[in-house]
């Protein structure tokens, strides 16, 4: 007689199962792997993510499930297709979603892919917008829908409409996922890392201005003349309040192996 037993899954992560719908087994583990792993690095308190596989989240309509004991932050999905590597945005599709407004230092995290098309002009990935305007490539923070709330941060010169340090030839010419992360420090330094790359660089912030942050949108990519371009294929964006640069390495490593499986990240 064989006996049928269970997995034993992390509670917060069940819970997030019966609120997103996850069905898919392998799904379902991998995000209990992900939540026990954030758990033992003491920061799933900090942190709200989005997983964007097709088998991590509710895998069909225009809503993205969070997951983190940051906040509960549901993203509006404006448009594009769910697939089992991530969600995939193009033209003017985008993903919003409203947290509470935070004050203290930030850390982004996204793991994405290209298209395989070099963008000379729009090399970045990560930053914060102002008034929600569409720019190649980013992953956003938005504060209030006002331009002057973010003069705490690097305006990037690539760009007038984007605010934040670039992350230099980000996804360009590569079809391969990567992890790029950021961390903003609101009153010192923007410091960002390529894991495709290794790379990692900081700027000097401006220390006047708004720094309250409230607001996630992640948009699907644009050429510079606004025309439309191949889609970006998005499988987690995270954010972690306080910033936890430091610990960045870990949590990526945590991540290749439980949600990132099979993604081929470096």
């Amino acid at each position: 007689m064989s006996i049928l037993i269970k997995p034993a899954y992390d509670a917060d992560a069940s819970a997030y199962f019966t609120t997103a719908g996850v069905t898919n087994t392998a799904g379902r583990q991998q995000i209990s792997r992900f939540v026990t792993g954030v758990k033992d690095l003491g920061l799933y308190s900090s942190m709200v993510c989005w997983p964007l596989r097709s088998t991590q989240n509710a895998g069909t309509g225009l809503l993205a499930y969070s997951l983190g004991g940051l906040t509960t932050a549901n993203a509006t999905l404006s448009g594009g297709s769910w697939t089992t590597d991530g969600f995939s945005l193009s033209s003017a599709q985008y993903a919003n979603a409203t947290i509470p407004s935070q004050s203290q230092d930030l850390s982004l995290m996204v793991v994405a892919s290209g298209d395989g098309t070099t963008y000379s002009s729009f090399p970045h990935f990560l930053g914060v917008q102002s008034n929600a305007t569409y720019v190649a490539n980013q992953f956003v923070i938005a504060s209030n829908g006002v331009a002057t709330d973010y003069s705490s941060f690097v305006r990037n010169s690539l760009n007038a409409g984007a605010i934040g340090g670039p992350i230099t030839n980000s996804l360009s010419g590569s079809t391969a996922f990567t992890c790029l992360a950021s961390s903003l420090k609101l009153n010192n330094l923007l410091t960002n890392k390529n894991y495709l790359t290794g790379s990692s660089s900081s700027v000097s912030a401006p220390t006047t201005g708004t720094s309250t942050l409230d607001r996630m949108q992640l948009n699907g990519r644009w050429t510079g003349a606004l025309t439309l371009a191949n889609p970006m294929k998005v499988a987690f964006p995270a954010i972690f309040a306080p910033a936890i640069f430091s610990t960045m390495d870990q949590v990526y490593s945590l991540y290749k192996t439980t949600l990132g499986q099979g993604l081929g990240l470096p």
